[in-house]
């Protein structure tokens, strides 16, 4: 949740949001399951962070390519590789506000 309606107005909330960026990292949904699923791991594809306030701001998505599993920022039309070392910082984030990801199969 990164939006609060707090009495008669909105305040964007900076919790920093942990999430599995790296490929041998999964969302592991299985203690969730009331019995055994098959299914229940999942693999992050793609981060999209809100910058600014909740009025004013700028959206920003970091997204990984399907086939090389390179991790790109996406910034209006600019597209940009991530290094390595800007993916060690993506880990986790203040601005985080969708994360999306797919079922392991």
């Amino acid at each position: 949740k990164r939006f609060l309606h707090k009495g008669n107005e909105f305040v964007k909330l900076a919790t920093t949001v942990g999430y599995p960026f790296h490929e041998d990292e999964k969302l592991d949904l299985s203690k969730y399951c009331c019995s055994p699923a098959k299914h229940t791991k999942y693999t992050l594809q793609a981060v999209t962070n809100h910058l600014g306030r909740i009025n004013v701001g700028h959206y920003i998505s970091i997204t990984k390519h399907p086939n090389t599993k390179q991790w790109f920022e996406n910034n209006d039309g600019e597209v940009t590789l991530l290094r390595q070392d800007r993916i060690k910082q993506r880990e986790s984030s203040s601005t985080a506000y969708v994360l999306f990801f797919q079922l392991d199969l």
